[in-house]
C-alpha cells in the first residue's frame, strides 16, 4: 500500500489493486474485526491476522479445531488455520490482492453502469470468470449462489441470502476468507476494514455507475449473494476476487 495517497477510479480511466502481503486469517470461522487501519496491518494481529512472510513459516498446516493465543495472552478455542508453535499455516486463508471493480474487470467495468449488466472482461485465467450476481442469482449459471447450489450447499433463499445450517463456507470445498475490504476515500486514506470479520467478493455485475453487486459473508452458515441494495459494494473500494470455472 502507498501511504496517504488518494486514488479515485473514474469511468474509463485508471485501475488499481492493493497487495497486503503474506497475511493469513488465522481464525477463519471466528467473526472478530480489525477496522479502519491505515498503512499498518500488523495491528490486526490482535484479531488473528498473522504475518507469515518470514522464511520459517511453511504452508503445511490443515485447518482444524484447536487453540489460538492472542498477543494480549487471551485464548480462542475453535476452528483455526495456523499453528504458531510449529510455524505452519493453511494457505487457503492467505489474504491476496484487493481490487477495485475496474481493475478486477480488466478495465471493462468502467463501461458498465446500468443495473444487472455484466462487465465483459476480468483478470481471471482463461476459461475462468468473475461470478455474476443480480436479482436471480440462485438460479443463474455463473453466480456464486448457483455454484453453491450445485454442491448441495444451498437449499433455501430469502431476500438475497442463501442458508443451510449444515455447511460452513469457510471450510472445504470453498474456503471463503474473511478478508475484509479496503476503503478508498480521502477521509480514510487506505483503510482496511472488518478483516477477520466480513468477506466481500466482487462480481462482474453492475448495480449503477457507483456500485457493483458483491458476494458478502457475515455468518459462516449464511451467504449473501448480493441481490439486495444493502449488499452492493462501492466500485472504489478494494475487495477480494474469487474466479469460478465457466460453465459450472
Amino acid at each position: 500500500m502507498r501511504d496517504h495517497e488518494y486514488i479515485y477510479e473514474t469511468l474509463g480511466a485508471n485501475t488499481f489493486s492493493w497487495d497486503l502481503g503474506q497475511y493469513v486469517v488465522g481464525l477463519p470461522a471466528n467473526s472478530t474485526s480489525c477496522k479502519e487501519l491505515t498503512n499498518d496491518i500488523s495491528i490486526c494481529d490482535r484479531v488473528g491476522i498473522i504475518n507469515v512472510s518470514d522464511s520459517e513459516w511453511k504452508p503445511t498446516f490443515v485447518s482444524k479445531n484447536g487453540d489460538f493465543k492472542y498477543p494480549d495472552g487471551t485464548t480462542y478455542s475453535g476452528y483455526v488455520a495456523i499453528d504458531e508453535s510449529n510455524h505452519t499455516y493453511d494457505s487457503h486463508y492467505l489474504l491476496g490482492n484487493f481490487y477495485q471493480f475496474n481493475a478486477a474487470t480488466a478495465g471493462t467495468g468502467a463501461l458498465v453502469i446500468s443495473n444487472n449488466v455484466n462487465a465483459k472482461g476480468s483478470i481471471c485465467p482463461k476459461n475462468w470468470s468473475l461470478p455474476t450476481s443480480g436479482t436471480n442469482g440462485f438460479n443463474t449459471n455463473g453466480s456464486l449462489a448457483y455454484l453453491l447450489k450445485q454442491y448441495n450447499l444451498a437449499t433455501s433463499y430469502t431476500n438475497g441470502v442463501i442458508y443451510n445450517n449444515d455447511y460452513n463456507v469457510t471450510k472445504a470445498p470453498f474456503y471463503f476468507t474473511r478478508s475484509g475490504y479496503l476503503y478508498n476515500y480521502t477521509y480514510y486514506n487506505y483503510g482496511l476494514s472488518n478483516a477477520s470479520n466480513y468477506m466481500m467478493l466482487l462480481s462482474k455485475t453492475s448495480y449503477n455507475s457507483g456500485q457493483v453487486y458483491i458476494g458478502y459473508m457475515y455468518d459462516v452458515n449464511g451467504f449473501d449473494i448480493a441481490t439486495t441494495y444493502s449488499s452492493n459494494g462501492n466500485r472504489q473500494h478494494g475487495a477480494s476476487v474469487r474466479c469460478r470455472a465457466m460453465g459450472i
